[in-house]
């Protein structure tokens, strides 16, 4: 909503200098200059995660090649709804930038409205990663092993957030192979991998990038791949398509902006993101967390596409699983 002086400005065509400047655009300055001042991205969930990762590999290239300062605010709880909710607070200048990973889920379950294009705007995708269930090798060696429990008893699978891709690929996960699977959220990825090692759950629902680290040093095992084809370099993990699960739910990251943002300003920041997304750091930081496996990029309107259909396929589960 424009401000008092803006509709006055724009109403009287006062043509002074001052006058002039004091009724310039209310997005924060000249799209075609954009960044002329620094930017926040707000996170909806803690350090260490997927999210968090993403926000500051790509806040790190965006300070590289603009003479501007990135800072990253994380702002965990309510499955990423608290930074959403706080963006719809900030100005519709383009300086707030918000981490998507769940707002068609959210809205799906009666959050933000249908699709919750009140509170935010899509402005670039930039990943698709394969979720994949873990385990601690400690208790389990293969998803064999876990689905045949899963047949006796209830297993609980965590993930990072409520309504996030984690939640969806589980659930449709439980949907398509018929066994007793219920799903456990957490804020953030440190504190699902205590709880996996401690044994308060069965297996994640994760991505490889966010436990890189763990998969080498032999403390966490991938025992399922979310996906049509086996990945390379896990050549012996067996696929969602493999055991006759149509899942292939992947676990999607993009940036938004304030509902409000005008369409010079979104389509500004959709040309700073692409010069990161094509970037050699990026596409270094993409292999190094297997994020290169399935082509990320959508622009502003083929991510408000994806949303949509998200939105009616999450919808469409919930439905089918009794949760709307």
């Amino acid at each position: 909503m424009k401000s008092s002086l803006a509709r006055l400005c724009a109403g009287v065509g006062i043509v002074s200098l001052l006058a002039a400047t004091a009724c310039g655009d209310e997005t924060g300055g000249d799209p075609e200059a954009y960044p002329e001042q620094d930017i926040e991205i707000l996170v909806g969930f803690g350090p260490g995660g997927g999210a968090d990762v993403f926000a500051r590999q790509v806040a790190s290239i965006v300070e590289e090649q603009n003479d501007v300062r990135v800072q990253v605010i994380n702002m965990e709880g309510a499955g990423g709804a608290n930074a959403i909710r706080e963006a719809d607070n900030r100005a519709a200048d383009g300086y707030t930038w918000v981490i998507d990973v769940s707002l068609a889920a959210l809205a799906a379950q009666g959050e933000f409205g249908d699709p919750g294009y009140d509170f935010l705007r899509p402005v670039a995708r930039f990943q698709d990663e394969i979720v994949h269930v873990m385990v601690d090798p400690e208790r389990y060696q293969s998803w064999e092993e876990l689905a045949e429990l899963a047949e006796e008893e209830e297993i609980r699978l965590g993930g990072v957030g409520v309504g996030a891709q984690a939640d969806i690929a589980t659930m449709e996960l439980a949907a398509e192979s018929g066994l007793n699977i219920s799903y456990v959220p957490f804020d953030g990825a440190g504190e699902l991998l205590a709880a996996l090692l401690s044994g308060n759950v069965h297996g994640a629902s994760e991505e490889i990038g966010a436990w890189v680290d763990q998969i080498d040093s032999g403390e966490v095992l991938p025992v399922l791949a979310m996906n049509e084809e086996r990945i390379e370099g896990f050549d012996d993990i067996p696929t969602s398509i493999e055991q006759g699960y149509e899942v292939t739910t992947g676990g999607t990251r993009g940036i938004m902006v304030h509902s409000e943002t005008d369409d010079e300003t979104v389509l500004a920041i959709e040309e700073v993101l692409q010069d990161v997304y094509e970037s050699d750091e990026y596409k270094e930081h993409e292999e190094a967390q297997f994020i290169h496996l399935r082509e990320g990029w959508l622009d502003h309107q083929g991510y408000e596409e994806f949303i949509e259909e998200h939105y009616h396929r999450v919808s469409s589960l919930l439905e089918q699983t009794g949760q709307q």
